[in-house]
Protein backbone atom coordinates (compact mmCIF):
# COMPACT_ATOMS: atom_id res chain seq x y z
CA UNK A 1 0.00 0.00 0.00
CA UNK A 2 2.09 2.37 1.13
CA UNK A 3 4.35 1.47 -1.95
CA UNK A 4 1.78 2.69 -4.32
CA UNK A 5 1.21 6.16 -2.29
CA UNK A 6 4.81 6.52 -2.80
CA UNK A 7 5.29 6.38 -6.40
CA UNK A 8 5.53 9.88 -8.04
CA UNK A 9 3.96 9.21 -11.48
CA UNK A 10 3.71 6.30 -13.90
CA UNK A 11 1.19 4.35 -11.67
CA UNK A 12 -0.33 1.54 -14.00
CA UNK A 13 -4.06 0.47 -13.08
CA UNK A 14 -2.26 -2.78 -12.00
CA UNK A 15 -0.60 -0.49 -9.29
CA UNK A 16 -4.36 1.10 -8.11
CA UNK A 17 -5.47 -2.31 -8.53
CA UNK A 18 -2.71 -3.73 -6.04
CA UNK A 19 -3.22 -0.39 -3.60
CA UNK A 20 -7.21 -1.18 -3.33
CA UNK A 21 -6.71 -4.64 -2.95
CA UNK A 22 -4.39 -4.12 -0.13
CA UNK A 23 -6.50 -1.84 1.42
CA UNK A 24 -10.07 -3.76 0.90
CA UNK A 25 -8.72 -6.27 2.66
CA UNK A 26 -7.61 -4.46 6.15
CA UNK A 27 -10.82 -2.94 5.73
CA UNK A 28 -9.60 0.66 5.59
CA UNK A 29 -12.39 2.83 3.14
CA UNK A 30 -10.05 5.89 4.22
CA UNK A 31 -6.95 4.55 2.00
CA UNK A 32 -9.17 3.01 -0.30
CA UNK A 33 -10.83 6.53 -0.90
CA UNK A 34 -7.59 8.03 -1.48
CA UNK A 35 -6.19 5.65 -3.53
CA UNK A 36 -9.48 6.20 -5.71
CA UNK A 37 -9.22 9.51 -4.96
CA UNK A 38 -5.85 9.35 -6.96
CA UNK A 39 -6.68 6.69 -9.71
CA UNK A 40 -10.03 9.26 -10.56
CA UNK A 41 -7.46 12.21 -10.97
CA UNK A 42 -5.21 10.14 -13.06
CA UNK A 43 -5.33 11.59 -16.76
CA UNK A 44 -5.57 7.85 -17.70
CA UNK A 45 -8.04 5.51 -17.65
CA UNK A 46 -6.82 3.94 -14.37
CA UNK A 47 -10.16 3.02 -12.79
CA UNK A 48 -12.02 2.13 -15.98
CA UNK A 49 -8.91 -0.80 -16.39
CA UNK A 50 -9.71 -1.95 -12.92
CA UNK A 51 -11.52 -5.45 -12.84
CA UNK A 52 -15.48 -5.81 -11.71
CA UNK A 53 -14.61 -7.29 -9.00
CA UNK A 54 -12.09 -4.84 -7.62
CA UNK A 55 -14.94 -2.45 -8.32
CA UNK A 56 -17.52 -4.44 -6.52
CA UNK A 57 -15.30 -5.19 -3.17
CA UNK A 58 -14.16 -1.30 -3.16
CA UNK A 59 -17.71 0.24 -3.42
CA UNK A 60 -18.96 -2.21 -0.62
CA UNK A 61 -15.60 -1.69 1.72
CA UNK A 62 -16.65 2.25 1.45
CA UNK A 63 -20.44 1.78 1.87
CA UNK A 64 -19.50 0.00 5.44
CA UNK A 65 -17.69 3.38 6.50
CA UNK A 66 -20.62 5.46 5.00
CA UNK A 67 -18.95 6.75 1.55
CA UNK A 68 -21.23 6.94 -1.14
CA UNK A 69 -20.16 9.66 -2.62
CA UNK A 70 -16.82 7.71 -3.75
CA UNK A 71 -18.98 4.52 -5.04
CA UNK A 72 -21.27 7.20 -7.12
CA UNK A 73 -17.73 9.06 -8.78
CA UNK A 74 -16.37 5.36 -9.37
CA UNK A 75 -19.76 4.00 -11.33
CA UNK A 76 -19.40 7.98 -13.36
CA UNK A 77 -16.12 7.80 -14.45
CA UNK A 78 -17.03 4.24 -16.51
CA UNK A 79 -17.59 4.49 -19.99
CA UNK A 80 -21.26 3.02 -20.64
CA UNK A 81 -19.48 -0.88 -21.90
CA UNK A 82 -17.98 -1.04 -18.44
CA UNK A 83 -21.13 -0.14 -15.91
CA UNK A 84 -22.88 -3.14 -15.20
CA UNK A 85 -26.23 -3.97 -12.96
CA UNK A 86 -23.85 -5.22 -10.32
CA UNK A 87 -21.93 -2.05 -9.88
CA UNK A 88 -24.84 0.02 -10.43
CA UNK A 89 -26.43 -2.25 -7.32
CA UNK A 90 -23.46 -1.96 -5.36
CA UNK A 91 -23.35 2.17 -5.61
CA UNK A 92 -27.22 2.69 -4.63
CA UNK A 93 -26.47 0.50 -1.61
CA UNK A 94 -24.10 2.30 -0.55
CA UNK A 95 -26.59 5.42 -0.91
CA UNK A 96 -28.85 3.36 1.64
CA UNK A 97 -25.85 3.23 4.02
CA UNK A 98 -25.18 7.10 4.07
CA UNK A 99 -24.66 8.04 7.03
CA UNK A 100 -26.35 10.14 9.10
CA UNK A 101 -29.12 9.72 6.29
CA UNK A 102 -29.63 7.71 3.09
CA UNK A 103 -28.84 9.49 -0.04
CA UNK A 104 -32.26 9.03 -1.92
CA UNK A 105 -32.05 11.90 -4.37
CA UNK A 106 -28.36 10.26 -5.48
CA UNK A 107 -30.07 6.81 -6.10
CA UNK A 108 -32.84 8.19 -7.95
CA UNK A 109 -29.99 9.18 -9.77
CA UNK A 110 -28.21 6.16 -10.30
CA UNK A 111 -31.47 4.43 -10.86
CA UNK A 112 -32.46 6.69 -13.78
CA UNK A 113 -28.87 6.39 -15.41
CA UNK A 114 -28.82 2.61 -15.10
CA UNK A 115 -32.57 2.44 -16.90
CA UNK A 116 -30.64 4.88 -19.45
CA UNK A 117 -27.99 2.26 -20.14
CA UNK A 118 -30.25 -0.24 -21.28
CA UNK A 119 -30.59 -2.32 -17.85
CA UNK A 120 -34.05 -1.83 -16.92
CA UNK A 121 -35.14 -5.38 -17.72
CA UNK A 122 -32.41 -6.81 -15.96
CA UNK A 123 -32.64 -4.88 -12.40
CA UNK A 124 -33.03 -7.55 -9.70
CA UNK A 125 -35.56 -7.42 -6.78
CA UNK A 126 -32.39 -6.74 -4.80
CA UNK A 127 -31.85 -3.57 -5.88
CA UNK A 128 -35.21 -2.45 -6.08
CA UNK A 129 -35.61 -3.03 -2.42
CA UNK A 130 -31.89 -1.05 -1.76
CA UNK A 131 -33.94 1.61 -3.62
CA UNK A 132 -36.91 1.31 -1.61
CA UNK A 133 -34.49 1.89 1.47
CA UNK A 134 -33.21 4.66 -0.31
CA UNK A 135 -36.49 6.13 -0.92
CA UNK A 136 -36.65 7.43 2.44
CA UNK A 137 -34.25 9.76 1.90
CA UNK A 138 -34.97 11.13 -1.60
CA UNK A 139 -36.02 14.88 -0.39
CA UNK A 140 -36.63 16.87 -2.69
CA UNK A 141 -36.66 21.09 -1.39
CA UNK A 142 -39.22 22.15 -4.43
CA UNK A 143 -41.24 19.11 -4.03
CA UNK A 144 -40.60 18.77 -0.28
CA UNK A 145 -41.96 15.51 1.59
CA UNK A 146 -43.72 14.51 -1.49
CA UNK A 147 -40.59 13.40 -3.25
CA UNK A 148 -39.87 10.42 -0.89
CA UNK A 149 -43.65 9.25 -1.20
CA UNK A 150 -43.57 9.87 -4.98
CA UNK A 151 -40.13 8.01 -5.49
CA UNK A 152 -41.52 4.79 -3.34
CA UNK A 153 -44.38 4.72 -5.87
CA UNK A 154 -42.64 4.68 -8.89
CA UNK A 155 -40.10 2.07 -7.33
CA UNK A 156 -43.47 -0.11 -6.55
CA UNK A 157 -45.26 0.77 -9.90
CA UNK A 158 -41.99 -0.17 -12.13
CA UNK A 159 -42.28 -3.46 -10.05
CA UNK A 160 -45.31 -4.63 -10.95
CA UNK A 161 -45.10 -3.25 -14.47
CA UNK A 162 -41.99 -5.57 -14.66
CA UNK A 163 -44.23 -8.42 -12.74
CA UNK A 164 -41.63 -8.57 -9.90
CA UNK A 165 -42.65 -9.71 -6.62
CA UNK A 166 -42.68 -7.81 -3.38
CA UNK A 167 -40.72 -9.92 -0.60
CA UNK A 168 -41.97 -9.11 2.81
CA UNK A 169 -38.46 -7.15 2.93
CA UNK A 170 -39.90 -4.85 0.10
CA UNK A 171 -43.35 -4.53 1.86
CA UNK A 172 -41.81 -3.34 5.06
CA UNK A 173 -39.37 -0.80 3.45
CA UNK A 174 -41.77 0.22 1.48
CA UNK A 175 -44.44 1.00 4.43
CA UNK A 176 -41.85 3.11 6.79
CA UNK A 177 -41.08 4.75 4.15
CA UNK A 178 -44.59 5.84 3.64
CA UNK A 179 -45.24 5.75 7.52
CA UNK A 180 -42.09 8.36 7.56
CA UNK A 181 -44.36 11.18 5.46
CA UNK A 182 -47.94 10.14 7.17
CA UNK A 183 -49.35 8.15 4.16
CA UNK A 184 -51.36 5.93 6.20
CA UNK A 185 -54.23 5.18 3.93
CA UNK A 186 -51.53 4.33 1.22
CA UNK A 187 -50.30 2.20 4.27
CA UNK A 188 -53.19 0.73 4.56
CA UNK A 189 -53.49 -0.07 0.47
CA UNK A 190 -50.46 -2.03 0.72
CA UNK A 191 -51.04 -4.07 3.51
CA UNK A 192 -54.13 -5.50 1.98
CA UNK A 193 -51.89 -5.65 -1.44
CA UNK A 194 -49.37 -7.36 1.01
CA UNK A 195 -52.35 -9.96 2.55
CA UNK A 196 -53.73 -11.02 -0.76
CA UNK A 197 -50.68 -11.85 -2.15
CA UNK A 198 -50.28 -14.26 0.24
CA UNK A 199 -47.24 -12.52 1.92
CA UNK A 200 -47.53 -13.14 5.75
CA UNK A 201 -46.81 -9.43 7.63
CA UNK A 202 -44.48 -10.00 10.28
CA UNK A 203 -43.66 -8.11 13.53
CA UNK A 204 -41.44 -5.59 11.41
CA UNK A 205 -44.44 -5.42 9.82
CA UNK A 206 -47.40 -4.17 11.79
CA UNK A 207 -44.72 -2.71 14.00
CA UNK A 208 -44.12 0.07 11.12
CA UNK A 209 -47.83 0.33 10.28
CA UNK A 210 -49.22 0.87 13.80
CA UNK A 211 -46.47 3.99 13.71
CA UNK A 212 -47.93 5.01 10.40
CA UNK A 213 -51.51 5.37 12.73
CA UNK A 214 -49.91 7.40 15.21
CA UNK A 215 -48.83 9.82 12.32
CA UNK A 216 -51.97 10.22 11.60
CA UNK A 217 -53.08 10.57 15.15
CA UNK A 218 -55.42 7.73 15.05
CA UNK A 219 -55.56 5.81 17.97
CA UNK A 220 -58.94 3.48 17.50
CA UNK A 221 -57.01 2.07 13.97
CA UNK A 222 -53.59 1.59 16.14
CA UNK A 223 -55.13 -0.32 18.63
CA UNK A 224 -57.09 -2.41 15.96
CA UNK A 225 -53.83 -3.28 14.05
CA UNK A 226 -52.34 -4.54 17.58
CA UNK A 227 -55.43 -6.76 18.01
CA UNK A 228 -55.06 -8.24 14.39
CA UNK A 229 -50.89 -8.50 15.23
CA UNK A 230 -52.03 -10.85 18.22
CA UNK A 231 -54.40 -12.77 15.80
CA UNK A 232 -51.89 -13.11 13.01
CA UNK A 233 -48.31 -12.87 14.03
CA UNK A 234 -47.05 -16.08 15.60
CA UNK A 235 -44.38 -13.76 17.32
CA UNK A 236 -46.15 -11.02 20.09
CA UNK A 237 -46.12 -7.80 19.97
CA UNK A 238 -43.13 -6.03 21.23
CA UNK A 239 -42.44 -3.02 22.70
CA UNK A 240 -41.89 -0.99 19.22
CA UNK A 241 -45.41 -1.94 18.83
CA UNK A 242 -46.42 -1.23 21.85
CA UNK A 243 -44.76 2.25 22.16
CA UNK A 244 -46.39 3.40 18.66
CA UNK A 245 -50.30 2.34 20.05
CA UNK A 246 -49.64 4.52 22.69
CA UNK A 247 -48.64 7.50 20.92
CA UNK A 248 -51.02 7.26 18.52
CA UNK A 249 -53.40 7.39 21.76
CA UNK A 250 -51.70 10.52 23.09
CA UNK A 251 -51.63 12.20 19.86
CA UNK A 252 -55.72 11.34 18.80
CA UNK A 253 -57.19 15.06 18.83
CA UNK A 254 -60.51 12.72 20.52
CA UNK A 255 -59.27 12.98 23.99
CA UNK A 256 -61.83 10.12 25.08
CA UNK A 257 -61.28 8.28 22.34
CA UNK A 258 -57.70 8.35 22.61
CA UNK A 259 -58.09 7.79 26.69
CA UNK A 260 -60.51 4.46 25.88
CA UNK A 261 -58.02 2.95 23.39
CA UNK A 262 -54.78 3.74 25.73
CA UNK A 263 -56.44 1.60 28.42
CA UNK A 264 -57.05 -1.16 25.97
CA UNK A 265 -53.50 -0.96 24.56
CA UNK A 266 -52.53 -1.61 28.65
CA UNK A 267 -54.50 -4.18 29.03
CA UNK A 268 -53.06 -6.37 25.83
CA UNK A 269 -49.61 -5.25 27.50
CA UNK A 270 -50.25 -6.99 30.06
CA UNK A 271 -51.45 -10.26 28.88
CA UNK A 272 -48.58 -10.31 26.48
CA UNK A 273 -46.46 -9.64 29.39
CA UNK A 274 -47.71 -12.09 31.72
CA UNK A 275 -48.11 -12.01 35.52
CA UNK A 276 -44.54 -13.17 36.32
CA UNK A 277 -43.17 -9.64 35.60
CA UNK A 278 -44.38 -7.53 38.11
CA UNK A 279 -41.51 -5.04 37.00
CA UNK A 280 -43.13 -3.93 33.70
CA UNK A 281 -46.45 -4.40 35.26
CA UNK A 282 -45.43 -1.50 37.78
CA UNK A 283 -44.67 0.67 35.06
CA UNK A 284 -47.65 -0.26 33.06
CA UNK A 285 -49.72 0.78 35.91
CA UNK A 286 -47.79 4.13 36.60
CA UNK A 287 -48.38 4.91 32.92
CA UNK A 288 -52.06 3.63 33.03
CA UNK A 289 -52.86 6.32 35.60
CA UNK A 290 -50.83 8.84 34.19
Amino acid sequence: MSVVESLKGGKSPRDYGVGVVAASRLGDASKIKRVIGQALMDKGKTVQELYEDTLKFTIKVLAKSGDYRTPFSIVDSLPRERRSPVLYHAAITACGKARPNPKGKTAMLLWKRMKADGFRDSIPRATYNALLHCAQGAFDENKGDHANANATTAILAEMAARDISLNVVSYNIALNSLAARGRFGEMLNLLETMEDSNISPTEVTFSTVIHGAARANNSAAALELLRVHLKQSPKPPGDAAFGAALEACLRDPDAALGAASAREVVNIMCDVIGEKNTERHDRIELLARE
